[in-house]
């Protein structure tokens, strides 16, 4: 997803009061200047087997406690486990609700949702579920082989 103009996914500014586990996520945080995770108090929030991609050979995209930290800092870390950085593409990153829609046969997303808006036990048709649509289209993220 789109971080925004500051990058960060994950950001806290105060202590979090329960548990938070991150957990087999992959972020693509566009450039090696973004921060992913951006924890002032990092105590009550676990990570673990999270993938960071495509951020070249700059590993500083952790801070944590008031400090920029690298891979090896991150992973030293109580809290987590074994997050790591991959130079990867993604198998389709065009994958949108509009291009599963034409792969069905529909104009566009709007007749793919008409079409969708219509089912009934009697025509029911599950490829036009939005099981179906999200399962396309996060495949079109998983991360592509070398």
């Amino acid at each position: 997803w789109n971080t925004g103009s500051t990058g960060i996914a994950v950001k806290t500014s105060s202590d979090v009061n329960s548990n938070v586990t991150f957990r087999r996520n992959i972020w693509a945080p566009g450039t090696a200047d973004f921060k992913v995770v951006y924890l002032r108090h990092p105590d009550n929030i676990q990570f673990d087997e999270n993938t960071i991609v495509n951020i070249g050979t700059q590993d500083r995209v952790f801070r944590a406690a008031d400090q920029t930290v690298t891979l090896a800092d991150w992973n030293s870390f109580p809290n987590v486990g074994t997050d790591q950085l991959r130079n990867a593409s993604f198998v389709d990153a065009s994958r949108d609700l509009g291009a599963y829609a034409r792969q069905l046969g529909f104009t566009d997303e709007t007749a793919f949702l008409n079409a969708a808006r219509q089912l009934s036990r009697r025509n029911w048709r599950p490829e036009l579920t939005g099981a179906a649509a999200a399962d396309w289209i996060r495949a079109g993220y998983a991360i592509a082989p070398n």
